[in-house]
């Protein structure tokens, strides 16, 4: 997609670079499940940027495929931007680093809050103790 229509799929939101569209379905005011409807990442990023938010996308898609639906939104981002951040630092470039930090720095209160509290976890626990619970509990380890 282009910026224009990026745009006008966000509702006008500054500077998305991705998204995962799904429908969810409530059963008791909760949601039961969900479908990836798409996938859409905005066009002419570079080649570093545009992997890093192509796992964070999948990792919406990995979610809703596992059917874990019900994670506080704050989770559900924090937990695909650390499979970015995992990502970058794997690869280790001066960009993938660069990529890195500013997902480690990121001040927003979802994104950013929501990786750290993921990156802790993750140094406590480990990343497969994260997976297998997601799996087992559809929820995160305490």
């Amino acid at each position: 997609l282009n910026r224009t229509d990026f745009m006008s799929r966000q509702g006008g939101r500054r500077y998305p670079l991705g998204m995962t569209f799904s429908t969810r379905y409530l059963r008791h005011k909760k949601v039961d499940h969900a479908k990836i409807e798409s996938v859409a990442i905005l066009q002419g990023l570079p080649h570093t940027l545009f992997e890093g938010v192509s796992i964070h996308e999948l990792g919406h898609v990995w979610l809703v495929q596992q059917n874990i639906v019900n994670l506080p939104l704050s989770d559900e981002e924090g937990f695909c931007e650390l499979l970015s951040y995992r990502h970058y630092v794997e690869i280790g470039s001066k960009a993938d680093l660069f990529y890195a930090r500013s997902i480690a720095e990121n001040r927003n209160p979802v994104y950013g809050d929501g990786f750290r509290k993921l990156k802790k976890l993750e140094e406590r626990v480990g990343f497969a103790q994260i997976i297998k619970s997601l799996l087992r509990k559809k929820k995160l380890p305490l």
